[in-house]
């Protein structure tokens, strides 16, 4: 009987242990720390914007967002709460007429204990007078 209460003790003690829970908890981030640094676009806009985004020193990649809908990128840290990611730059045209008239700027990322857009720094595309849109830090 007290090797069977110990075992069924031990299953519940073992999560307690290695600071695994269930979910999102404060805890969790507390023991977990920051893993991730996320930042999260917001197409507000009533049009599918095309834009470039490079990671770093990367190549550019092209990607677009549907009105109404956002995108999330994420970077892993090497170490917990290192709390810092190489540059994400954007670039889109930011003219809604004919021609291009190219707008490159680097956003910054919110440090996360996990991949989840809510945890990015959101930023959203809105328009500007003059048929011109841009992107804002919420």
């Amino acid at each position: 009987m007290i090797r069977l209460m110990l075992a069924i003790a031990s299953v519940f003690a073992t999560p307690l242990l290695h600071g695994s829970f269930p979910g999102p908890t404060a805890s969790a981030q507390v023991l977990g720390g920051n893993r991730y640094g996320i930042v999260t676009i917001h197409n507000t806009i009533g049009i599918t914007i095309n834009y470039s985004y490079r990671i770093g020193n990367g190549d550019w990649h092209q990607a677009s967002i549907k009105p109404g809908h956002y995108r999330y990128y994420y970077h892993t840290y090497d170490f917990a709460n290192e709390n810092r990611s190489p540059l994400f730059r954007i670039r889109f045209d930011s003219d809604m007429e004919a021609g291009v008239a190219r707008r490159e700027l680097t956003l910054r990322r919110n440090p996360a204990p996990w991949v989840n857009a809510e945890f990015g720094r959101h930023y959203d595309f809105r328009y500007l007078a003059g048929n011109q849109i841009n992107i804002y830090h919420r």
